[in-house]
C-alpha cells in the first residue's frame, strides 16, 4: 500500500508541520520550535526525514516527519529563503535573496 503524504510548513509564530493525506484531510499537526522561523522544507524520501531551513537562525535542520530534530547545519549566507535536497548526491540548494544566487552546500557526516 503506497502512503501518500503532503506536508506543510508553517513559518512563524506558532511554527508548524502539519501532515495532509490523499484526501487533503489533517492528519497530524505538530508544533516546532527549535528555531525562529522557517522559511523551506524539503523532503527525503529515503530516509522518510524532513529538511528544514530558518533564515533567522541560518540553520538547516534534519527532523523526522513530525519534527522532532535529529541534526542541524549552520550555514552562511545573508537571506536564505529556499531549500532543495538533492538525494543522489547529498547536496542542498539554498536560495539567498538578498544576492539572488542559488548556493549549493554538502556537509560532511
Amino acid at each position: 500500500m503506497i502512503r501518500s503524504r503532503i506536508f506543510l510548513l508553517k513559518e512563524k509564530d506558532i511554527s508548524a508541520i502539519m501532515v495532509l493525506n490523499q484526501a487533503l484531510e489533517t492528519i497530524a499537526f505538530e508544533r516546532i520550535g527549535f528555531a525562529p522561523d522557517f522559511s523551506g522544507m524539503d523532503y527525503s524520501s529515503s530516509m522518510d526525514k524532513l529538511w528544514l531551513l530558518s533564515h533567522e537562525a541560518f540553520s538547516i535542520y534534519l527532523t523526522d516527519t513530525s519534527g522532532v530534530l535529529i541534526s542541524s547545519h549552520g550555514i552562511d549566507l545573508a537571506q536564505p529563503e529556499g531549500l532543495a535536497y538533492d538525494e543522489i548526491d547529498s547536496v542542498f540548494y539554498v536560495v539567498d535573496d538578498t544576492y539572488e544566487i542559488l548556493n549549493k552546500y554538502k556537509f560532511r557526516d
